[in-house]
């Protein structure tokens, strides 16, 4: 005798669609940390010159100033309380988003202070 299939929980409209902008958000903050890294590559580059570097810092101003933007906006604005369905997935996926846009702040605030140095060392 088989055995009956599983019954799947379907999703609300509105879990479905939180958890998707959840997705949709994830790839963004990849680009954040994308971005990090080609500002890490010009202060690592001893070809870097002092213009250079002033450049690379007054973007990570800007991005600094996007990262804060995507996280205090975007992520903060799915509500998962009237959440059902999908409310515990979504509290965790939107709890990691916010744990990384730190991680990623947090980074870029000893980074700056890295870029500054050699800015000086360099003028």
């Amino acid at each position: 005798m088989s055995t009956p299939p599983k019954m799947q929980r379907r999703q609300t409209v509105q879990s479905a669609a939180a958890l998707s902008k959840l997705a949709t958000l994830d790839a963004e903050i990849s680009q954040f940390e994308a971005s990090y890294g080609a500002f890490s590559a010009t202060l690592s580059s001893p070809e870097s010159s002092a213009e250079q570097l002033i450049q690379t810092r007054n973007e990570c101003r800007q991005w600094s100033g996007n990262l804060e933007k995507f996280q205090y906006v975007k992520v903060d604005s799915i509500i998962t309380a009237d959440l059902t369905t999908g409310k515990e997935e979504a509290k965790v996926k939107r709890k990691e988003l916010n744990k990384h846009c730190e991680e990623l702040r947090t980074r870029m605030e000893v980074f700056m202070a890295s870029i500054e140095a050699a800015i000086k060392a360099k003028s």
